[in-house]
This record gives C-alpha cells, sequence and structure tokens, in this order.
C-alpha cells in the first residue's frame, strides 16, 4: 500500500497542480459540478419530494468527489501516457481504482467507495482498450481527415461502454452500480 501511495503521490505531483492548466481544469469542473448539483437539487426536492437540505448535502458531496476524482484521474492519465513516465499499465488501473475509492469515499462514504473503486478501474481498463482501438485516422486530430464529431461520438460512446462494464462488474460483487457507473464516467475517459 506504501508503494501504490508513493506512486500516486509522484504521479501527481502536488506542488505543480495547484498552478496552470490544472488549476483551470478545477474551476471548470466546478462550475460544472455547481449547476449540475443546483438542478439536481431542485429537481429531486421538488419532482420526487425529497428533503432540500438532505438533497443539496449529498449533491455537494457528490460534487466534490467528481472535481477531486476527475482532476486526479486526468493528471494520472496525462502522467501514464508522458513517454517518460515510470507508470506502467497495472500501477495506472491501480491509482485509477484509489482514486475512485477515495471519489466514492467523499460522495457517499464507506459504502460507496469501493464499488466507486470498481468502477473506476474497470472503466479505465474499459475505456482505454474502446479508445485505443479507435485510433488515427477520423480519431486523430493531427490526421488531415480528422472529424471532431466522430471523436465526440466516438468519446460518447466508449463512456457508455466503460459505464455498463463497470455496473456489470459492480452487480457480479454485489455492489452498489449508481456508485460504480459514476467512477466509471469520472475517473474512465
Amino acid at each position: 500500500m506504501t508503494f501504490v501511495c508513493g506512486e500516486l503521490i509522484k504521479a501527481l505531483d502536488i506542488g505543480t497542480a495547484i498552478s496552470g492548466d490544472i488549476g483551470q481544469q478545477v474551476l471548470s469542473r466546478t462550475q460544472e459540478a455547481a449547476i449540475r448539483a443546483g438542478v439536481n437539487t431542485v429537481l429531486k426536492s421538488t419532482v420526487n419530494g425529497r428533503n432540500f437540505g438532505d438533497v443539496l448535502s449529498e449533491e455537494a458531496r457528490s460534487g466534490a468527489a467528481n472535481v477531486v476524482g476527475g482532476t486526479l484521474a486526468n493528471k494520472t492519465g496525462v502522467a501514464y501516457k508522458s513517454e517518460d513516465s515510470d507508470i506502467n499499465y497495472v500501477m495506472h488501473k491501480i491509482i485509477h481504482g484509489v482514486i475512485g475509492g477515495i471519489s466514492g469515499l467523499i460522495s457517499g462514504g464507506t459504502e460507496e467507495a469501493f464499488a466507486s473503486a470498481i468502477g473506476a478501474t474497470i472503466g479505465e481498463i474499459v475505456g482505454e482498450k474502446f479508445e485505443g482501438s479507435h485510433q488515427g485516422g477520423i480519431y486523430d486530430p493531427e490526421h488531415p481527415s480528422y472529424d471532431a464529431k466522430e471523436r465526440e461520438a466516438m468519446v460518447r460512446k466508449g463512456t457508455l461502454f466503460s459505464e455498463l462494464s463497470a455496473a456489470v462488474f459492480a452487480g457480479i460483487l454485489g455492489q452498489d452500480l449508481g456508485s460504480s457507473t459514476l467512477d466509471a464516467t469520472v475517473v474512465g475517459f
């Protein structure tokens, strides 16, 4: 476990994460999470008749988990894909699992942590394989026949496939499907 935590800290380079592109990413993710939380809170409390305060608290935790998990997952992915990376395939998936577990812990406590770790790991494995099978040509921004709409459609399909795979795997293990699919999306693609 110490090795995994050390690799996670090294991959994330926390000192640099506070500035530059990561800071902008956190801001963008926070804005998106706040909008989603506001809409969900209104819908769940008015349409579903749930307690406004409970829903607001739940959505705030979920938003924080998405911001933290998504930012850390992105940073890990960039580090993993760099040419001089020390992160191998297995360590990359373990790191995503840890990030998913942390996101689940933030969002719903210990009950969601394991399901979220499963979702993040399986989502990353499936998403990476899916993305790997859709390389070059219209999917590559450097290629003359690049098509941004086709690339966006491929990412949406890959995300859905990652979510489905995570849900099936979590279901087999008797874990929460919602938590696993959320972290397959946040951490996976």
